[in-house]
């Protein structure tokens, strides 16, 4: 997908067609999945695409929920998730995990900003780089694999909406590192636009666990706040790879605290809405 240099629509209602478009656009920038439109799309259609992230990611959570619940009929826990969690790799193009990768590369490896953006824009991936992919592999895994079968289908829903909703906040509050860059080209993200998004993320969340939701937000604001703080203190700024490594990471630590969360019957009780409850306990009996 190539950013076109069509200038920039003014006004912020969006007609029907505009938002459709929108979500087209952030279906294509954010998996594999082809989208109908235009190969080339202007500036406009790439900002407004962040509206929708939370939405993508929230199709991709529902995607490799459902994954890991068939497979779940079938084989035990640790290989349903390793399986679900590659075809969750599969739908994204491991677009995130090779952000990742380039960023442990880049912070760990290069010693002023100038060298650390080479190796990030370098496709070959060093020895942080693998080693933090890996890690992230497998704790995602195990993460996914303890999950109680109930939860898996909303919590992934949360977690993957907010991990995405988390780059939009980058995107708006932190100068791109990079000119001509990916994050460059989405660097006119308005107000507005993180409004659509953070509504979005929350009510995702927010639907599908209950009070339960604060556990991922919180998770989300971690993450950002760490990849933020980290990338001005390396590179002064954000890239697409870093955006990508923020969503890894908050990914990551929102799978964890919700897996920890439910390690405690009395926060179960207390973040479990009642669908959730009454759908566990049929799980169980079933």
């Amino acid at each position: 997908m190539r950013v076109s240099g069509e200038m920039r629509t003014t006004g912020t209602g969006l007609s029907e067609r505009l938002q459709w478009r929108g979500l087209g656009v952030a279906i294509s920038f954010l998996t594999r999945l082809p989208w109908a439109g235009q190969r080339e799309v202007a500036p406009d259609d790439l900002t407004r695409s962040s509206r929708f992230y939370g939405w993508v990611g929230a199709g991709i959570g529902l995607w490799i929920g459902a994954c890991y619940l068939l497979l779940h009929l079938v084989f035990a826990p640790l290989l349903a998730a390793t399986v679900a969690t590659g075809a969750g790799i599969l739908a994204t193009g491991a677009m995130h995990e090779d952000a990742l990768g380039d960023v442990a590369d880049g912070f760990g490896g290069g010693t002023t900003k100038e060298r650390k953006l080479e190796i990030m824009k370098d496709s070959r991936q060093g020895s942080y780089g693998v080693l933090a992919m890996v890690l992230s592999l497998l704790l995602r895994i195990q993460a996914l694999a303890w999950l109680p079968p109930a939860w898996v289908l909303p919590g992934l829903v949360a977690v993957h909406g907010l991990s995405r909703t988390g780059m939009v906040w980058m995107l708006w509050r932190i100068p791109s590192a990079r000119p001509g860059g990916m994050a460059a080209s989405l660097g006119g993200i308005s107000a507005v636009d993180v409004a659509w998004a953070t509504a979005g993320g929350l009510i995702l969340a927010a639907l599908a666990l209950g009070a339960g939701a604060a556990v991922p937000v919180v998770a989300t604001i971690l993450a950002v706040l760490v990849v933020s703080w980290l990338s001005l203190r390396h590179i002064g700024g954000v890239t697409g790879d870093v955006l990508g490594s923020a969503q890894q990471v908050a990914e990551l630590l929102g799978l964890l605290a919700l897996v920890a969360v439910l390690r405690n019957p009395v926060l179960v009780s207390a973040l479990t809405p009642p669908w959730l409850g009454s759908l566990a306990l049929g799980a169980l009996r079933w």
